[in-house]
């Protein structure tokens, strides 16, 4: 598929480049920030007045350097691929709304996803999140950013399922989604509030995949319903689950020492992120290609 054909089935055509320069300016300037400060506190250990870490924390096949600011630094920096997405996530969302604003039902797309822009910034909001939440846990494998790394992966996969909801069949009339979007939006914050008080007393690795496959099984449902065979909406999220299930592999590989070198820069668990970071982009490419619209839109494209 060419870069064109790609733009147009994401409904990127009407956005600005020069946006996604500057998105990209943001994170070249945030990672070079990054790495000042993790040279100038190389060696010191920050962290020191901070409860450790607990869970998966001490299982990872990367050795940790407990004298340096960065712990682990593999499994530090490979968390920079969800700040990428994320920030394409929240560029995409505001170029929707700009389009939305200046050409109101006149420049509508037939993408539900690009027609309700806030999907797109919770979605990237929540990408940024992972990113911090991954990197400081990972960085200093203390307890507060283990949670924020938990809490931020629940964040996500609950926006996942808010919009999955939202574009389902019995809310295809506009007045229905415009009626339901609040209190759509108010049901994430008070779920994610919920989930970062509570979410520590309950094993990730038992109820995360059960998130992560309610999420999948509920989207394949609507893609082998409304999507053709060959669109790149289903092979967007077909794509996006065969590599989340590589990137699982990966982690247990890890996680069980059987793929490990404690002292390389290529860990088991690095990839996994990067890998995930890839599958979320590749599920807001499923989002973002469907062309399913509601029976508005249809009467203002004509």
């Amino acid at each position: 598929m060419s870069n064109s054909t790609l733009i147009q089935s994401l409904y990127l055509t009407q956005h600005r480049k020069t946006s996604y320069l500057i998105g990209s300016i943001i994170f070249v300037l945030i990672t070079i920030i990054l790495i000042i400060l993790g040279s100038v506190f190389s060696d010191k250990s920050i962290w020191d007045g901070l409860a450790m870490a607990g869970g998966n924390a001490l299982e990872f096949c990367e050795e940790n350097h407990w004298d340096k600011v960065v712990v682990q630094p593999a499994n530090t920096w490979s968390n920079l691929g969800f700040l990428i997405v994320g920030l394409f996530m929240f560029v995409t969302g505001i170029n929707d709304l700009r389009i939305k604003k200046e050409k109101g039902e006149k420049g509508a797309f037939r993408n539900l996803l690009a027609q309700y822009p806030v999907f797109s910034f919770l979605m990237g909001l929540s990408c940024i999140y992972l990113f911090l939440g991954s990197f400081l846990y990972h960085a200093s494998v203390r307890y507060l950013p283990q949670k924020l790394d938990i809490t931020s992966m629940y964040f996500l996969t609950v926006v996942l399922m808010a919009f999955s909801l939202f574009r389902s069949r019995f809310l295809d009339h506009g007045k229905k989604r415009e009626k339901i979007l609040p209190w759509l939006i108010i049901a994430v914050i008070i779920a994610n509030t919920f989930i970062f008080i509570y979410i520590m007393e309950i094993n990730v690795n038992v109820l995360f995949p059960f998130f992560i496959l309610t999420v999948f099984i509920g989207n394949l449902i609507y893609a082998l319903r409304n999507n053709l065979k060959k669109s790149m909406a289903r092979k967007a999220l077909y794509l996006s689950f065969a590599v989340l299930a590589i990137s699982f592999v990966m982690w247990i590989l890890d996680r069980e020492d059987i793929m490990c070198n404690s002292g390389s820069i290529f860990q088991g668990h690095a990839i996994w992120h990067v890998l995930n970071a890839l599958s979320i982009f590749l599920i807001y490419s499923h989002y973002r290609s469907d062309t399913r619209i509601d029976d508005r839109y249809q009467k203002a494209m004509g």
